[in-house]
C-alpha cells in the first residue's frame, strides 16, 4: 500500500460508483436514465475534487453529504421486494414526491453547483501565511480540555444536570409548540464539548501522543442516552464524525498496517449503529405518543429490542422495512425537489425572504418573541407547500433548497464559485488551524453541517453559531471563576 492513499480511494470509489451504477441498480437506469447520467456525471467532479486535493476538509463533507442524500437514492429500494403489502403501501405514499421531471431539475442544478465550487477552487493559488492565526476562544477552550482537572469535569457533570431534560415531555412539547424551559435559554449545551473531547481524543492517537480514554466517556454515554430516548441520528452522527475526521487527517497519507487496522475498527462499528437507529426508530413513537409510560415496561421494550438473538425480536423481524426507511430518510430529497420544482401552494417569498429569516433568528435567540405572528422555521415549510398548519416539523432545506429560494436558479452558481475562490485563498490558514485546534474542527465540522443539511439562517446561526461559541465562552469563564475560588497549588522546584 505504498502508494495508497484515503485521497486516492476517493478518487477510485466515485469512479466506480458512476461506472457500476447502471449494471448494479438497472431498475432505476431504466424508468431515470438521464437522472443516472447526471448522477454518474456529479460523482466524476467529486473524483476530480479527491484528485485536486484542495479543500479537503470541506471536499470531503461535501461528498460526504452528496453521496448520502443525492447518490444513495438508486438503492434506497433495494430491499422494496421483501417489505409486506402495507409497508411497501408506506414507503410509496412517503417518496411519492419523486418522479422523473423533478429529478432531472434537482440533479442539473446540483452538477452545475458542484461545477462552481470545483473551478472556483482552481482559479487561483493560496496564499502562505508565516503566523498561525489562533483566536483566543479556541486557543483557551482547548487548553482547558487538555488538561482535564477535577474543575473542568465537576463543570461537566453540572451542565449535564443543568441540560438534563424529560424525553418524553421534549417530544411531546415538540408536537404541541411548547416544551420545558431550557438552561441558558439553550445556548449552553454539552454536545459541542462531548464532540471536542473526543477530537483531542483522535488528534492525539493521531500525533501517537497519549490520550486518556476518559475522554471518551462524555460522547459514549450521550449516544448511549440518545438511542434509549428515540434518538435514530445518535451513533450515526458519532459514527461518521469518527470515519470523516479520520479521512482529514490522513488525507493524503499513504496507508500503512496500522492505518488499515484503525479502517477495520472503525468499520465493525457499523453493525451497532444500524441496530442503534432501528431501535431508537422503534422506542420513539412510543415516547412521543404516552407521556405516563410505565418506566419498566419502557426499559422491557428497549431490552426486547436490543437482543438481537432473538428470533421474536421486533427489531429483527422488520429489519427490512427499518432500513428501507433510513434510507429514504437519510436520503432526504422531499425539500429540494417541491422547492426547486416550485411545488407551493403558498408564495414562499411571502414568509421565507431574508427579512423573515432575520426575524426569526432574533426570535430564536432572545427570550419571548420580538415577532409574535411569524411563522417559526418548524412551521413555515408545510405552511408554504402543504398549506397545512402545525407546531413542528424539522424539515432540511438544504443549501441548494436555501440558495434557490433566496436567488433563483443561476445566481447561486456565480455564488458557489465566488465562495470557492475565497475559500482557496484562505486554504492554508484554514487548514492549518484545523490540524491545530480540535475544537476549531468540531465547530467547522458541524458548521459546515448545518449549512449543507440545513442551509436555513434560522438554524444555521443559532445552533451552528451562537450555541457552540457560547458554551465554549461558557465553559472559559466557568472555569477562570473555579480556578479563583479553588487556585492550583503551585510545585516549590
Amino acid at each position: 500500500m505504498n502508494n495508497l492513499s484515503l485521497r486516492v480511494i476517493g478518487i477510485f470509489f466515485f469512479l466506480f460508483y458512476a461506472l457500476t451504477l447502471p449494471f448494479f441498480s438497472p431498475i432505476f437506469f431504466q424508468d431515470y436514465q438521464l437522472t443516472t447520467f447526471l448522477i454518474m456525471v456529479c460523482c466524476l467532479v467529486l473524483s476530480l475534487l479527491f484528485f485536486s486535493g484542495v479543500a479537503p476538509l470541506i471536499n470531503i463533507l461535501i461528498s460526504f453529504y452528496v453521496f448520502k442524500i443525492y447518490l444513495i437514492r438508486p438503492y434506497v429500494d433495494t430491499f422494496l421486494g421483501r417489505l409486506t403489502t402495507g409497508q411497501i403501501e408506506y414507503i410509496n405514499f412517503n417518496n411519492s414526491y419523486f418522479n422523473y421531471e423533478d429529478s432531472i431539475v434537482v440533479y442539473s442544478n446540483l452538477l452545475f453547483l458542484l461545477l462552481a465550487w470545483f473551478l472556483g477552487l482552481l482559479l487561483i493559488k493560496p496564499k502562505k501565511y508565516s503566523t498561525n492565526f489562533y483566536p483566543y476562544i479556541f486557543k483557551k477552550f482547548d487548553s482547558i480540555i487538555s488538561s482535564l482537572d477535577w474543575r473542568f469535569w465537576s463543570l461537566i457533570i453540572l451542565m449535564i444536570l443543568l441540560n438534563a431534560q424529560d424525553p418524553r415531555a421534549m417530544w411531546q412539547g415538540a408536537i404541541e409548540g411548547g416544551g420545558e424551559t431550557l438552561f441558558a435559554y439553550g445556548l449552553v449545551q454539552t454536545e459541542v464539548i462531548f464532540f471536542s473531547l473526543l477530537a483531542l481524543f483522535i488528534m492525539r492517537k493521531h500525533r501517537k501522543e497519549e490520550a486518556s480514554l476518559v475522554l471518551l466517556l462524555p460522547i459514549f454515554f450521550s449516544s448511549l442516552l440518545g438511542v434509549v430516548t428515540g434518538g435514530r441520528s445518535a451513533l450515526f452522527a458519532v459514527f461518521i464524525f469518527l470515519i470523516l475526521y479520520y479521512i482529514y487527517l490522513n488525507f493524503n497519507k499513504n496507508l500503512d498496517r496500522r492505518d488499515l487496522k484503525n479502517i477495520i475498527l472503525i468499520t465493525s462499528v457499523a453493525p451497532l449503529v444500524i441496530i442503534g437507529g432501528l431501535a431508537a426508530q422503534i422506542i420513539r413513537p412510543l415516547i412521543r405518543s404516552n407521556l405516563e409510560i410505565d418506566t419498566d415496561l419502557f426499559l422491557g421494550l428497549i431490552s426486547e429490542n436490543l437482543n438481537i438473538f432473538d428470533p421474536n425480536n421486533p427489531l429483527v423481524n422488520t429489519a427490512y422495512f427499518g432500513i428501507t426507511e433510513l434510507l429514504h430518510r437519510l436520503s432526504a430529497l422531499q425539500e429540494k425537489f417541491l422547492i426547486l420544482g416550485n411545488h407551493y401552494i403558498n408564495d414562499p417569498s411571502l414568509t421565507f425572504n431574508f427579512i423573515s429569516s432575520f426575524q426569526r433568528v432574533l426570535n430564536d435567540l432572545m427570550p419571548g418573541s420580538l415577532f409574535p405572528n411569524l411563522l417559526n422555521i418548524n412551521q413555515v415549510f408545510h405552511h408554504v407547500y402543504f398549506d397545512e398548519q402545525i407546531n413542528y416539523a424539522s424539515h432540511m432545506f438544504g443549501i441548494q433548497g436555501i440558495l434557490y429560494l433566496y436567488f433563483g436558479n443561476y445566481l447561486p452558481i456565480l455564488l458557489i464559485f465566488f465562495v470557492g475562490v475565497f475559500y482557496r485563498f484562505q486554504e492554508h490558514r484554514i487548514d492549518s488551524f484545523l490540524r491545530t485546534s480540535p475544537s476549531f474542527f468540531v465547530f467547522l465540522y458541524f458548521l459546515m453541517n448545518g449549512i449543507l443539511e440545513n442551509g436555513t439562517l434560522e438554524r444555521v446561526i443559532p445552533v451552528d453559531v451562537v450555541r457552540p461559541l457560547t458554551s465554549f465562552i461558557f465553559v472559559i469563564l466557568a472555569v477562570r471563576i473555579l480556578n479563583v475560588l479553588f487556585p492550583k497549588k503551585k510545585v516549590v522546584t
